[in-house]
């Protein structure tokens, strides 16, 4: 007889409080758990309120790191070697490095998976400098390391050493249905006739400023609606005053079901200076909207091109929205007279879903599968 201990893996991050990756991650949690052969234990780094449910018979272990580093890294290393687990699979920078620190120390594998633009998101300045070159001497020691769009790929492989070959691109999981279903429910909260929609936390990496300025400069019809909370809340609302739109600039702070604001909207629009994988576009997309977003690092353009290409320098209509240039509000204002025009918001709204359709649940999950067993 078999007696065997089934493998466990332990899927880490630093907390499920909010944000897309935390979304993404615990998606992947709930399918998975019913799909691999060995068993997914869950590990917080952190102790805060959670926002994303998982599953009941998925084991935890609640660590209490206090978004401190040097502090992950000893309670996860204590755990892994307490535990054995058979294999670690992180999510987000922290969790990812605390990961290859723990594995390479229990000798245990490790997958880490990379969810934003790591050089756009660090910035400059002596701290984003250290933060690079820790990434830099740990992201290589991974096993496998998951790159949210090719151009988080080609960012790890170029500047943080990160062989090729131990790189996989893998798009987020986008569940389709589930978002249909919620888009049709009423939208949660009133919303204008003619609503221009953004969603994302209010601070300065999603570069709300430029929008409202770049919605001021336009002179379209409607009002700008900013789904999400943050601590730029009060500085955006300064803007939308001295640019004259604070009666048409609303910050509602964060709606359970922005799926709902985006089928009300005209149009989805986003000004960050970076992103992994954009999940709100492919939202919009999914829901059959008509798209302006900047051509950030790393995801727009794959998702609105198909492919990585050259930064665009003005407004541009490329396959399946219109791109523009970071920070500047001049160029977003011209893309946002373009959606004006209904010849052109018809055009895209019908290319969105056909485009939405590249972004699978199920494929996202084999790929995941496949990466995770092969590795175990």
């Amino acid at each position: 007889m078999n007696t065997a201990r089934p493998k466990r893996i332990f899927f880490v991050i630093n907390s499920l409080e909010g944000g897309g990756a935390e979304r993404v991650f615990s998606t992947l949690i709930e399918h998975l758990s019913r799909r691999l052969s060995a068993r997914i234990e869950l590990v917080l780094l952190d102790r805060y309120p959670e926002k994303y449910a998982i599953p009941a018979d998925v084991p935890r272990h609640q660590l209490d790191c206090g978004q401190r580093f040097g502090t992950s890294i000893r309670e996860l290393v204590k755990l892994v070697r307490r535990e054995k687990p058979d294999l670690l699979f992180s999510f987000l920078t922290r969790s990812n490095c605390a990961a290859v620190i723990a594995g390479t120390i229990a000798r245990c594998p490790v997958v880490i998976s990379e969810r934003v633009h790591t050089t756009s998101h660090f910035g400059s300045g002596l701290g984003a400098t250290v933060n690079k070159l820790i990434v830099r001497a740990l992201y290589p020691r991974a096993d496998r390391v998951v790159a949210a769009s090719h151009g988080v790929a080609d960012d790890l492989a170029a500047n943080y050493a990160v062989p090729r070959e131990k790189l996989a691109v893998i798009y987020n999981p986008m569940r389709h249905d589930d978002i249909l279903a919620r888009a049709a429910e009423p939208p949660p909260i009133p919303l204008p006739a003619e609503t221009w929609l953004a969603i994302g936390r209010l601070k300065p990496n999603k570069n709300f400023p430029m929008l409202i300025e770049a919605f001021a400069r336009s002179g379209v019809a409607g009002d700008l609606v900013i789904l999400g909370e943050g601590p730029d809340r009060e500085a955006l609302t300064r803007l939308a005053a001295e640019h004259g739109v604070a009666a048409r600039v609303h910050l509602p702070g964060h709606v359970e079901n922005p799926y709902a604001c985006l089928a009300a909207a005209a149009a989805y629009v986003s000004c960050s200076n970076a992103e992994g994988f954009p999940n709100a576009l492919v939202e919009a997309l999914i829901i059959g909207k008509p798209v302006a977003v900047t051509d950030c690092d790393s995801g727009p353009a794959e998702v609105l091109r198909g492919r990585t290409a050259p930064k665009v320098r003005h407004a541009t209509e490329v396959e399946y929205g219109i791109l523009v240039p970071t920070n500047d509000a001049g160029e977003m204002a011209a893309a946002l007279r373009l959606l004006a025009q209904q010849d052109r918001r018809t055009h895209y709204a019908g290319l969105a879903a056909r485009r939405a359709r590249d972004f699978d649940l199920e494929q996202t999950l084999a790929a995941y599968q496949d990466l995770i067993e092969g590795a175990l």
